[in-house]
C-alpha cells in the first residue's frame, strides 16, 4: 500500500529551503522532504536548485514541506478513531508545528492545518495549483512578517492603595472599620475592572499601529489561570519592525505592572492566525 502525503506548510523562498535542522515530524511518518510546486514533472517533484526561469516574485519559488504517511496510521479512519485521545492529538500538533517553525526564517511560510493529508504528491500539488490565486494573495500578505502574541491578565492579588473616605471612616469609627474596608475593596475592584477596558483598548491601539494586521479573540472566549484575561491578541509584524514592536510591549508591560496588569508576549511565530481569507 502506497503511503499518503502529509503536508506541513508551503514555503516561498528564492532558493531551495534547507532541511538540515528540520525535526522528524509526526510519529511514524517519513523524513520531511520538499515538493517543487513549479516543477514540470509532478510525479518526480523533488527540488532542483538554481532553476529560476519563469519564477514568480522576482525569482521566488514555492515548495511544499511534506512527508510520507502510512495509511494504517494516518488514513481517515485511523485518525478519526484517535481524535478523542487528547494526548495523541497534542503530541501530533507539537510535532506538526515544530516542522513549520523550522522554516520560520524563509521569506514567507503558510502553515497547513494539522492532519492535512493527500493520497499522493500529485494530488497535493494539484490541489495547491488549483488554488493558486488565493495562495498568491496569502503569500503576499505574510511575506517578510512574523506573528507575535500578546496577552494581558488582571492580577487578582493586586489591590489599589487604600485611602480616601473609607480610611477616614475607619479612623473615626473603629467599630465600622471592617465593613468600611470591605466596601472600599469592592469599590476598588469594580473600578479596576471598569478601567481595564480602556487600558486594554489603549494598549491594543498602540500595538496595532506597529503591525500590518491584528486579530483579537472575543471577550466571551477569554479565560486564564490566576487572573482575568483581558486581551489575547495576535499581531502580524514586519520583521524589520519586530525590534520596535518588542520594545513597545516591554515598555507597556513595565508601565502596566504597577497598576495590576500582567503583560506577556510570545513569538516570533509563523503566521498561524493570518492565513485565512
Amino acid at each position: 500500500m502506497s503511503p499518503a502525503t502529509y503536508v506541513y506548510c508551503l514555503i516561498s523562498a528564492a532558493g531551495v529551503p534547507a532541511l538540515g535542522r528540520v525535526p522528524a515530524g509526526l510519529t511514524g511518518t517519513g523524513p520531511v522532504r520538499l515538493l517543487d510546486v513549479d516543477g514540470h514533472d509532478p510525479a518526480a517533484p523533488t527540488a532542483r536548485a538554481g532553476r529560476r526561469s519563469g519564477r514568480r516574485g522576482g525569482g521566488s519559488s514555492q515548495w511544499l514541506a511534506v512527508a510520507d504517511a502510512p495509511l494504517p496510521q494516518y488514513g481517515d479512519a485511523a485518525i478519526n478513531r484517535r481524535l478523542a485521545d487528547l494526548d495523541w492529538v497534542s503530541r501530533a500538533a507539537i510535532a506538526h508545528e515544530a516542522v513549520i517553525e523550522a522554516f520560520i526564517e524563509a521569506p514567507a511560510v503558510l502553515p497547513m492545518k494539522l492532519f492535512t493529508i493527500f493520497n499522493s504528491d500529485v494530488r497535493a500539488l494539484d490541489h495547491l495549483r488549483r488554488d493558486r490565486r488565493r495562495i498568491a494573495a496569502l503569500l503576499e500578505r505574510v511575506d517578510g512578517h512574523h506573528e507575535w502574541g500578546v496577552r494581558v491578565v488582571l492580577d487578582p492579588a493586586y489591590r489599589p492603595p487604600a485611602g480616601g473616605r473609607a480610611a477616614a471612616r475607619a479612623v473615626s469609627a473603629p467599630g465600622l472599620a471592617y465593613l468600611a474596608l470591605k466596601k472600599a475593596q469592592r469599590d476598588q475592584a469594580s473600578e479596576l475592572v471598569n478601567r481595564a477596558r480602556t487600558t486594554v483598548a489603549d494598549l491594543d491601539d498602540r500595538l496595532r499601529a506597529r503591525a500590518s494586521m491584528s486579530s483579537r479573540r472575543p471577550a466571551t472566549e477569554l479565560s486564564a489561570k490566576g487572573g482575568l484575561l483581558l486581551l489575547d491578541a495576535a499581531f502580524l509584524v514586519q520583521r524589520s519592525r519586530s525590534a520596535q514592536f518588542r520594545a513597545l510591549v516591554e515598555r507597556q508591560s513595565k508601565r502596566l505592572a504597577t497598576h495590576g496588569y500582567q503583560v506577556s508576549m510570545t513569538g516570533p511565530w509563523p503566521p498561524y492566525t493570518f492565513i485565512s481569507d
